[in-house]
């Protein structure tokens, strides 16, 4: 390896390689057009491939044949991971940390990796650059490659390890393994190829050059490749010898060809960078070594590692940058080609060994169901209210419930039963009990009998009010009870294929198939929070699945149960109305006499009879009085009884009315209650408590803010103050962690009505939705600015330091609001420009500098981080349009950013955010003739909607022409539409004939014909 002149601009230089999808010019993603990524297991990765510098990983990434999905590490592996194949072998990529070299850096890597990757032992290598040592015998040029590979010594020498003896000299002990067998079989056969003149390095070069538009990476020039060594010993690094001037000028015979040598030899591995002349070729005699490099020491002894080095300097004072780029991708080219020549049944070394597939198939089938299971899964369930003593067991005599269990009546009814009933009467409870009745008997008696449920929650996550979550639910505890089953995931290849509705739906489908000798109970509450057009599908496949039980005379019960408003019906099935029955308005009376203080005596009995009366067989109207009344016993005085019934009279009994005169009873503490609810019913994600109660403390402007002291303010403080703050409208749910929600749905859906909350405070005037994410904007923004978060040792990216890491998650402990308030800030801003209450001034006065650095800080993965320059593009990927529109007119995108932005409105669909991105452009000084040329490139792209080209104002080449013209008649329309503002006078007609005479001129007879019927 030869280190490059400094490690920031390194770092700098290649970041920018490996993300160059971000400013359009490189990227070395795969085209998403070619189809999802595959996702296999840690058993099959049999190549392990080490990287010591960033470049290096780019040219790795750039001769892989395809990309693989990434997989979830240990927590013991601290290595990053790039994942592919190149032929038949899949290949595991590594790359030591930025500034992190030599042989112990090493050695932590392999170790991970191999833990990690068991096989990737079989087939290992280090592929990088390294310094030629030139000799008559070796006549090597800048940009040859060096290949571990040697008749008489050792592939590789640690040279700066054993004993000093006199005069200083050291003297090595111990030799280090040799590369694999397979692979110096391979080697023979490589070399015996290029003998013949049949290898491949300069074109799989050419194919990663022509595929990943890279740029740097082609060969500098002859001139360069041919320079002199300096054999000076006073010779200062980047200056010539005043002394001797240029000495032992080495004569080389000329070549006929650029294309890179391969030379097999000794390479030299030591901890120090080498950059002396004269120690080079001491030790270079003594171990007749061709190549330095600074860690194949640190593999051998772990890995029988085969160590390829692309040349990029002399290892002498007058290093040099210019060959790093393509002397990488020399050597990863060569490394393809030796994988090709490896016969391929060396990519599953785990066929024939038991014990190896069926580790593999084991840890697929616990990764896959990690995957299906989400955290959230039992969260609504677990925060539904236990049936009260002595209710609803009545149900369980019911002759509807009886007919469902009889498994002779099945085809009258397809094993569905429906039960509906008014919102809050009661219904979840009652599916609960339901629940842990059948689960009871799957416990003790029925072994035959398997219980799966789901409740959806509108008040919850995405995957909690939507039939991908319910489906993912199901299958997860179906396959968790049933494990045999679990081999229908092992044809799953991605995550991602969970959500798929269709993918679900036909696994979970299988799994019922499978277990025709077991009785399945499913139970599915609250059917009226999810999507209607997602429960009509649900229900229908339902109905399916039970005309193919009755048919295999299979045992599938399903309950379902909501309201009775959604348009949604099945076939068959068994109705019953929950409110209408005897047994529901008995079980409202026992709750009363349960759990109502009134004393004893005729008057407390005819009080209860009353509640029960005016309840409308309503269970959460009767919770919320009974809990109104209680507090008024526990407090009155004299007849108490009567101010109970005069209390009584005075509560409405609608429901909606009775959520007013709960926010309404007083104004105490009316700030924070306000707040509570916009919190409650506008955050972008339900809160944990100590969120919640921060987030409140950040909208007071009176209230200091100040770290959380658990020793003063502990959870059930903070519960206490929750509840108050929304009386009692609130609740924390039983998932882990806890968050926060009303105590029904009900209640969100009374103040989401229309001027439900400007009805309930008019005088506070800042309460719709536009005006409440504007106050929540206020919360976040003061949180994010209080305290040091600006200090520059503090802020990092995604390789901040150990003090930086540690200081983030302290940090988040004593301000558990920051987090939120730092990621979801924007999303508020957004919300607030949709309703047009987002002032210039937050453009203006949003401190860019300290927000990027603070959001960079929090954030744990890289692509979600952004700088002042990816601002916009940040916004699109978002999809926070409003404020992307806001900022664009406040600051117009410059010709540098202009291309991607464009990119990301295109794949978004958003066209007039589009035209506005144009128009902010336009509105700058005209471009000149230079911005002219670009912006006709950009153009260019619009047609194949790929920004992989290096934008700059030289004339075409094939290569950048395949970047830009690969026409696709899906982005056609977007050049039709394009106002071509930038260009000012130039109209569409000339662009269109330009781009003509190209394809014509690189012989695309596609984008001809696409081009033609376009008008040109």
């Amino acid at each position: 390896m030869s280190t490059p002149h400094t490690f920031e601009e390194e770092h700098h230089s290649e970041r920018r390689k490996l993300d160059k999808s971000r400013d359009g010019s490189q990227s070395l993603e795969l085209d998403p057009r070619t189809g999802p990524l595959k996702k296999l297991t840690y058993h099959a990765y049999t190549v392990g491939w080490i990287c010591a510098l960033p470049l290096e990983l780019v040219a790795a990434r750039s001769v892989l044949d395809e990309e693989h999905e990434t997989l979830r590490l240990p927590s013991r592996d601290h290595n990053t991971y790039c994942l592919g194949a190149i032929g038949s072998h899949n290949v595991v990529l590594c790359c030591l940390p930025v500034g992190e070299y030599g042989t112990i850096s090493a050695t932590k890597v392999a170790s991970n990796m191999i833990q990690t990757f068991p096989n990737s032992r079989t087939l290992s290598l280090l592929v990088g650059i390294g310094g030629g040592v030139p000799s008559m015998d070796h006549q090597i040029r800048l940009g040859d490659i060096a290949v571990s590979v040697s008749k008489s010594g050792p592939p590789v020498k640690q040279y700066d390890y054993g004993k000093i003896v006199a005069n200083g000299y050291s003297v090595t002990q111990g030799s280090l393994n040799k590369p694999a067998f397979i692979l110096s079989t391979a080697v023979a056969k490589v070399i015996a190829e290029h003998k013949l003149g049949q290898g491949r390095v300069s074109k799989f070069m050419a194919e990663a050059i022509h595929k990943h538009s890279l740029t740097g990476y082609e060969y500098p020039g002859i001139e360069f490749g041919s320079a002199p060594e300096y054999h000076c010993a006073q010779n200062v690094e980047g200056s010539e010898c005043g002394i001797c001037g240029l000495t032992k000028i080495m004569s080389r015979t000329e070549r006929t060809s650029t294309n890179p040598v391969v030379h097999y030899g000794t390479i030299g591995s030591g901890n120090q960078v080498m950059k002396d002349s004269c120690t080079r070729d001491r030790l270079a005699q003594r171990y007749d070594i061709i190549c330095f490099e600074m860690e194949a020491a640190g593999l051998m002894d772990d890995l029988q590692c085969l160590v390829i080095r692309g040349i990029c300097d002399y290892c002498d004072a007058q290093k040099t940058k210019l060959f790093q780029d393509y002397s990488a991708l020399a050597a990863a080219a060569y490394a393809k080609e030796l994988l090709l020549t490896v016969p391929s049944r060396y990519d599953r070394p785990a066929v024939g060994d038991p014990e190896a597939v069926c580790q593999e198939v084991h840890d697929h089938r616990k990764m896959m169901m990690e995957a299906l299971d989400f955290d959230e899964a039992e969260s609504r369930r677990a925060t539904v209210k236990r049936a009260h003593s002595q209710t609803c067991k009545w149900f369980l005599t019911q002759q509807e419930y009886l007919d469902w269990l009889d498994t002779e009546k099945l085809p009258q009814h397809n094993g569905l039963l429906w039960l509906r009933g008014k919102a809050g009467c009661g219904k979840s409870t009652l599916i609960n009990y339901l629940t842990d009745n059948m689960e009871n008997m799957e416990r003790r008696k029925l072994s035959n009998t398997v219980v799966i449920s789901f409740f959806f929650n509108a008040r919850g996550s995405e995957l909690e009010r939507s039939t991908i979550g319910m489906y993912r639910s199901l299958l997860h505890q179906l396959l968790k009870k049933i494990p045999k089953c679990q081999y229908l995931l092992d044809k799953v290849s991605r995550i991602s294929n969970f959500d798929n509705i269709v993918t679900l739906q036909h696994l979970f489908e299988k799994a019922l198939r499978d277990l025709q000798n077991l009785s399945i109970f499913c139970f599915v509450d609250a059917l009226d929070e999810c999507p209607e057009d997602q429960i009509q599908d649900m229900v229908a496949s339902f109905e399916s699945l039970g005309d193919s039980a009755v048919q295999n005379k299979s045992r599938w019960h399903v309950c379902f149960s909501s309201r009775y408003y959604p348009n949604v019906s099945a076939r068959a099935c068994i109705p019953l109305e929950l409110d209408q029955r005897d047994g529901h308005a008995d079980d409202i009376k026992k709750y009363i006499d349960a759990e109502l203080k009134a004393g004893i005596g005729s008057s407390a009995e005819a009080l209860k009879l009353e509640i029960a009366e005016r309840s409308g067989k309503i269970f959460l109207w009767v919770v919320l009085v009974v809990r109104i009344l209680r507090n008024l016993f526990d407090r009155g005085r004299g007849n108490r009884i009567k101010e109970m019934r005069s209390k009584l009279k005075e509560i409405p009994l609608e429901l909606d009315q009775l959520f007013h005169d709960i926010l309404t009873r007083d104004n105490n503490n009316m700030a924070e209650l306000v707040l509570t609810i916009q919190w409650l019913l506008y955050s972008q994600r339900p809160l944990k408590p100590e969120e919640l109660y921060f987030a409140i403390q950040s909208g007071d402007d009176k209230t200091e803010l100040d770290c959380w002291n658990a020793e003063e303010l502990d959870a059930s403080c903070m519960n206490n103050y929750i509840l108050d703050c929304s009386k009692g409208l609130a609740e924390l749910t039983r998932s882990k962690p806890p968050s926060v929600q009303f105590i029904h749905e009900s209640v969100r859906e009374f103040l989401l009505k229309p001027r439900a909350l400007e009805n309930l405070w008019s005088e506070s005037g800042a309460v719709s939705e536009g005006k409440s994410h504007h106050r929540l904007l206020k919360c976040c923004w003061r949180c994010v600015t209080f305290g040091d978060t600006d200090k520059p040792h503090l802020l990092g990216g995604p390789h901040r330091s150990k003090n930086q890491r540690e200081f983030w998650q302290e940090r988040l402990k004593k301000f558990p609001f920051l987090g939120y308030a730092t990621w979801n800030l924007l999303y508020h801003a957004d919300c607030a420009a949709k309703a047009q209450l987002l002032e210039s001034s937050f453009c203006h006065s949003l401190n860019m500098k300290r927000y990027i650095g603070l959001h960079n800080a929090l954030t744990q993965y890289e692509p979600e981080q952004f700088n002042e320059r990816s601002f916009s593009l940040f916004l699109a990927n978002k999809n926070f349009g409003s404020l992307l529109a806001l900022w664009i007119r406040l600051n117009p995108p410059t010709t540098d950013n202009l291309y991607e932005l464009i990119n990301v409105l295109i794949r978004l669909g958003d066209l007039e955010l589009y035209r506005k991105a144009l128009s902010g452009h336009a509105n700058q000084s005209r471009p000149d003739r230079k911005d002219i040329g670009e912006l006709e490139v950009v153009l260019f792209c619009l047609l194949s909607n790929v920004f992989k080209v290096k934008y700059s104002f030289r004339p075409i080449t094939y290569q950048s022409y395949s970047g830009i013209m690969s026409i696709s008649m899906e982005a056609l329309p977007w050049l039709l539409l394009t106002p071509l503002l930038p260009l000012g006078e130039i109209s569409k007609q000339p662009l269109l004939n330009r781009a003509l005479c190209l394809a014509a001129l690189f012989k695309d007879e596609n984008a001809v014909k696409c081009l033609l019927n376009a008008g040109a």
